[in-house]
């Protein structure tokens, strides 16, 4: 295949730029899964939590029962726990269950930044690479002008090579990566949206 063939013709930058895809594509993958399944599964929870406008603790804690393993559920759950009728207590419970679910919705996000700065310099790296190859075969010995030509040309080659495939992966890699940075304020804004609702509703409801 010509991608096998451009790949070892990348020169030894190739490998690490490899590594990094394999990581890249594992994480997104994972994370392309994750919100798949959480997003219809938020907007679901939220509908039916606040359906009724009147406070009904007991349905709500069913439901919270029956959500428990995604972060809007966890963090309704933390908060009803509260045996107190301290509003600060029921406050802190809500803020400090929705802060501990944030690194959770920004899992591998970093990774992937560092991917995005990483490629390029990989590529970068096999550019000179390949440039002082090709330098390297000008200044040899050989005096067969057409193998000297076939060597600087292999060398302009790895170079380009590296470059492009340094430039693809991080353009790859950074389209995704700003997808679920996106992806990951909207649930942010949602928990702190439902939040507020469910401590209105504990408020006006729950005394």
């Amino acid at each position: 295949m010509q991608v096998i063939t451009w790949f070892f013709k990348g020169g030894i930058v190739m490998y690490p730029m490899l590594f990094c895809s394999i990581i890249a594509l594992a994480i997104i993958i994972e994370r392309i899964l994750f919100w798949v399944k959480l997003l219809p599964r938020h907007k679901a929870f939220v509908e039916q939590a606040f359906a009724d406008e009147r406070w009904q603790p007991d349905q709500l804690r069913k439901l919270v029962n029956e959500n428990s393993d995604i972060p809007l559920g966890r963090i309704f759950g933390a908060a009803l726990a509260v045996k107190s009728d301290d509003e600060t207590s029921f406050r802190l419970a809500l803020e400090g269950a929705a802060k501990a679910e944030i690194p959770k919705l920004k899992r591998f996000v970093s990774v992937l930044d560092t991917i995005v700065t990483l490629s390029p310099l990989l590529g970068l790296l096999g550019t000179v690479i390949g440039l002082i190859n090709s330098f390297a075969s000008l200044g040899g010995n050989n005096a067969d002008s057409s193998s000297k030509g076939l060597e600087v040309a292999g060398g302009i080659s790895e170079a380009l090579i590296a470059t492009a495939a340094g430039m693809i992966l991080a353009l790859t890699t950074l389209v995704f990566a700003s997808l679920f940075r996106a992806l990951t304020r909207r649930q942010v804004t949602l928990m702190e949206t439902a939040g507020t609702q469910l401590e209105l509703r504990w408020r006006t409801g729950g005394k």
